[in-house]
């Protein structure tokens, strides 16, 4: 098959405040990814799609670490459960040719 989804990711991380309590940040987790699905006559369609995530911020730097990581996967997964969604219900100009 010569059907290919070339997919660029760009994460940025940026401080939104202060929690409640005074003793921790909140974060914001920002993706964008870039799309293109190809076939084996050129591209078939193109685009971009942006998530965003907060956790919390706190002295624990291990705590920290899982916190990004967590919201990261959850943004990811929900960002591939939306592609794939998308590519699928697209409305293609042309048939494409596997």
């Amino acid at each position: 098959s010569y059907l290919k989804l070339v997919v660029s990711m760009d994460r940025s991380i940026s401080g939104i405040g202060v929690n409640k309590d005074l003793n921790s940040y909140a974060r914001l987790v920002q993706i964008s990814i870039n799309y293109s699905f190809y076939d084996r006559k050129g591209e078939l369609l193109s685009g971009s799609l942006n998530g965003n995530s907060t956790f919390n911020y706190t002295t624990n730097n291990y705590a920290n670490l899982i916190s990004l990581e967590d919201a990261s996967n959850k943004l990811v997964k929900s960002l591939s459960s939306d592609l794939s969604n998308l590519i699928l219900a697209e409305s293609l100009e042309r048939k494409f040719h596997p």
